[in-house]
């Protein structure tokens, strides 16, 4: 895994710690990043009990039925307070950095397991790719004298 403070520069830190405090709002992970910020927080001169009351009303809105669209929402609010303490503190940037691992060690991850199925019949021709570049340098040769048709390497959706 990356070294997740050597990723993140000054700018992006704050955006980016917001997205994990969200992710990790309602998961087994919770407790730990929210005492985490709280404690950042804190060593800034802010009232941790204030921050973390803050935390807990944000978390108990991501227990309803609009989760992510919650989540998505609390982004913002987090981001700018985050980067008020990196603009103040530019220290910050290595403690965010740290509770952003935390968040990204402790979510269980999707298995990555992939089922496809394509199916072609006569002459047809089926391309796909998962993670990467397609090149068809084939079908160049196969275009229409309008133009019409896929261009080498561009893939149509």
């Amino acid at each position: 895994m990356p070294d997740v403070q050597s990723a993140l520069d000054a700018e992006s830190v704050a955006l980016v710690a917001a997205n994990s405090l969200a992710t990790a709002m309602g998961t087994g992970i919770w407790e730990l990043i929210r005492t985490g910020v709280g404690s950042v927080f804190q060593r800034r001169g802010h009232d941790a009990g204030a921050i973390e009351s803050q935390l807990d009303g944000d978390a108990a809105l991501v227990a309803g039925e609009q989760a992510d669209t919650i989540r998505a929402e609390l982004v913002g609010p987090w981001r700018r307070r985050l980067q008020a303490l990196v603009d103040a503190d530019p220290t910050v940037v290595a403690e965010l950095a740290a509770l952003i691992a935390q968040v990204d060690t402790g979510l269980p991850r999707e298995s990555g397991n992939w089922i496809q199925t394509i199916n072609a019949e006569g002459h047809a021709v089926v391309n796909t790719v998962v993670g990467g570049n397609q090149v068809n340098n084939y079908m160049d040769s196969r275009r229409g004298a309008e133009g019409e048709g896929p261009v080498a390497g561009e893939v149509r959706g």
